[in-house]
Order: C-alpha cells, then sequence, then structure tokens
C-alpha cells in the first residue's frame, strides 16, 4: 500500500527532524509534510475502495464454496441411501418371495 510508504516517509522525516532542547519537539519542513499528506489524501479513497473489493470478493467466494460443499454433501447422502436401498441385506422380503 502506498500509503503506508507516506507513513513512513513522514516518520522518517519526524526522526530526522532538529530536536528542539528540553522538550519533544522537532523541527521539521512543514511544506514537506503537507506535500506528503496531500498524497495521502488522494490515494486514500483508492486503496479503501480496493480493500472493500477484496473483502466483498473474497465473502462472494465463500458463500460458493459453502454452497458449492452442501450440494456435495447432499449428493453423497443421496447416494449413500441409493446404495443402502440397492443392498441385499437392507431390501424387504416379501413373503413367498424367493432368494
Amino acid at each position: 500500500m502506498e500509503v503506508l510508504k507516506l507513513i513512513d516517509e513522514i516518520e522518517d522525516i519526524v526522526e530526522a527532524g532538529t530536536s528542539l532542547p528540553f522538550s519533544g519537539k522537532v523541527m521539521v519542513d512543514k511544506f514537506e509534510i503537507l506535500e506528503i499528506l496531500k498524497e495521502i489524501r488522494i490515494k486514500l479513497p483508492d486503496e479503501i475502495k480496493q480493500a472493500t473489493w477484496i473483502k466483498e470478493e473474497r465473502q462472494r467466494i465463500l458463500a460458493e464454496a459453502q454452497k458449492d460443499a452442501d450440494t456435495l454433501l447432499k449428493e453423497a447422502e443421496y447416494r449413500l441411501q441409493e446404495l443402502v436401498d440397492e443392498d441385499e441385506i437392507t431390501k424387504k422380503q416379501i413373503p413367498g418371495q424367493k432368494k
């Protein structure tokens, strides 16, 4: 994500800034920081849109996989029942019928 790189850049500028004695304050180039913030403002909406699309696509894929799994399970249960019904041991014996 480019936004994270830009935030890292701001962090580097602050770390490299001139410290003011007896305080936790640092002198930095105001225009340099403002320019980076402007870039973040421009790039952030696109990255949020991309992240939202990825999240929605993930949900769609998971729902489709669950549907496929449910279908497979139903087919397996149906096939199992068919096999049980076909098995000689489970067939219903009609009186007078020979084996």
